[in-house]
């Protein structure tokens, strides 16, 4: 809706969510890391949870996640982590064939675990909604609310409009998390260049706690190396679809008949793997490609284009 991507424009609006975001993310992220000695964790689900309460924290939509169900459940200790894994989890089975429940027929016997997925989140959405959790929330999150209502849309369409905005926001981002971090962590080269740019942000003072280390977040996508390696990981491993409706048959390069109210699909890795485009590497995941490579214009498309250029690159 125009008036919730207004709301993502660069804004005082959006610094308040990226803000909230990155507090939740790293508050995480240091809970993550926090053991002393050796440990082994499962990356891709601490990163899954991580990233989780951070978008969700950051359109204050985590009243839906912990309100509804897991701040109740920490009142039962052990059951909070039951509670999560669900929660999370069906997140990502309704994530993890998104494509098959718009596409498939009878999608609740021939994509029946996405399908039972998605309903657990519009679950607790409907009771968000029914809670008025919206008037809590952020203003991108108001500003949609406020529109479903003046056009009086049900409690059960606001909570499937809400899983449409989570989703949206969400699918990318953990993958390309965990693939920004595998990338980094993997290449022990490529850890000392990200270390070696990211220390000179950091100031160390003492104050009456002891030893204290600061740094502006918001420095952090100045960094090349960083911001290539992202960008990087959205070419190899973000999905996303360019979908247009032919308005008048158009026949493509003498060959290709487009009919009229017809619809194509462009999926991004047509964009992200040309040869034309990337040159011969264009198979090889280069941590430096997006600080060196010209490309030409619409090859890289991680955050869409045109009218559906996702608003949210601008907090990256």
């Amino acid at each position: 809706m125009q008036c919730m991507h207004q709301k993502l424009q660069p804004s005082e609006a959006l610094d308040q969510m990226t803000r909230i975001r990155v507090d939740s993310l790293l508050t995480r992220s240091i809970e993550m890391f926090n053991h002393t000695g050796s440990t082994s964790i499962e990356l891709y689900r601490r990163v899954n949870i991580a990233v989780t309460y951070a978008v969700t924290d950051g359109v204050s939509i985590h009243s839906i996640m912990r309100s509804h169900v897991m701040h109740i459940c920490k009142m039962i200790a052990q059951a909070d982590i039951v509670t999560e894994k669900v929660d999370i989890d069906s997140l990502r089975d309704f994530e993890e064939n998104t494509v098959g429940l718009i596409s498939y027929p009878w999608s609740s016997i021939t994509c029946a675990k996405a399908y039972a997925g998605r309903e657990r989140v519009v679950a607790a959405f409907e009771k968000f909604q029914a809670a008025n959790g919206a008037q809590r929330a952020c203003e991108f999150q108001r500003k949609g609310n406020t529109h479903t209502s003046e056009h009086n849309l049900s409690v059960v369409d606001k909570a499937r409009l809400d899983v449409i905005d989570v989703n949206a926001i969400h699918s990318n981002t953990t993958p390309t998390a965990f693939w920004t971090m595998y990338h980094i962590f993997s290449d022990p080269v490529v850890l000392e260049e990200v270390r070696a740019a990211v220390l000179p942000l950091v100031e160390t003072k003492m104050d009456r706690h002891g030893l204290i280390h600061e740094m502006n977040v918001g420095k952090i996508r100045e960094v090349p190396i960083l911001s290539s390696i992202l960008h990087e990981s959205l070419r190899h491993y973000g999905s996303g679809t360019g979908t247009r409706i032919v308005m008048e048959d158009t026949l493509l390069d003498n060959k290709y008949l487009l009919k009229e109210d017809t619809f194509i699909f462009m999926p991004n890795k047509s964009y992200h793997f040309s040869p034309s485009a990337w040159g011969s590497t264009v198979d090889e995941f280069d941590p430096h490609r997006f600080t060196t490579s010209k490309r030409p214009p619409g090859a890289f498309r991680g955050f869409g284009g045109g009218a559906n250029l996702c608003r949210d690159d601008t907090s990256l």
